[in-house]
């Protein structure tokens, strides 16, 4: 990964996260939540590129016949 910083957690961190909500998770299970959260957190700071007010793409409504009406 070059010219992204990425901040990895470990263990007793996500460990001490899931504590202060009330979890408890095995170890086994640990490692896989572990990594989940830490590539959720990468994908997510992907997106600061979009910038805050960038347009959404839109679904093409079926059976729109314009004038305000979806049907």
């Amino acid at each position: 990964m070059t010219g992204r910083a990425s901040l990895d957690l470990d263990l007793e961190q996500v460990r001490f996260l899931l504590a202060q909500q009330g979890y408890t998770i095995p170890e086994e299970e640990l490692v896989e939540v572990t990594a989940s959260l830490n590539a959720l957190i990468e994908g997510l700071s992907d997106m600061k590129q979009y910038g805050p007010l960038q347009n959404e793409p839109w679904p093409v409504l079926v059976g729109y016949l314009g004038d305000d009406h979806a049907g």
